[in-house]
């Protein structure tokens, strides 16, 4: 699963992978990804039944469905071009039982 969320204006070189779903900036609406991000924000990102939904600052941002599985997380990634800084990371499991605290 690839989400890319970028600032204002850049969406188009956006490119969406949801397993089985892969959506193209330069083919699709990918407006909703865009966010300023000159202050720090929260962002939540869960998954529950085949459909992701983004939360940033508390608002529903983002939500898409998929159709197969992905399997078990085995990794995230934050990548940023020019400079970026994660605050705190939390990864739960259904319960919202934790499994990472960083």
């Amino acid at each position: 699963m690839i989400i890319p969320i970028t600032k204002i204006g850049c969406v188009s070189n956006n490119n969406s992978i949801l397993n089985d779903l892969k959506l193209s900036g330069k083919e699709h609406d990918l407006s909703a990804q865009s966010v300023d991000f000159s202050e720090p924000k929260e962002i939540n990102i869960s998954i529950e039944d085949k459909e992701v939904t983004i939360h940033i600052a508390g608002e529903r941002f983002y939500s898409l469905a998929y159709n197969n599985s992905m399997g078990t997380l085995v990794g995230v990634r934050f990548k940023y071009l020019g400079l970026g800084k994660v605050y705190e990371m939390q990864l739960m499991d259904e319960h919202e039982q934790q499994v990472l605290l960083d």
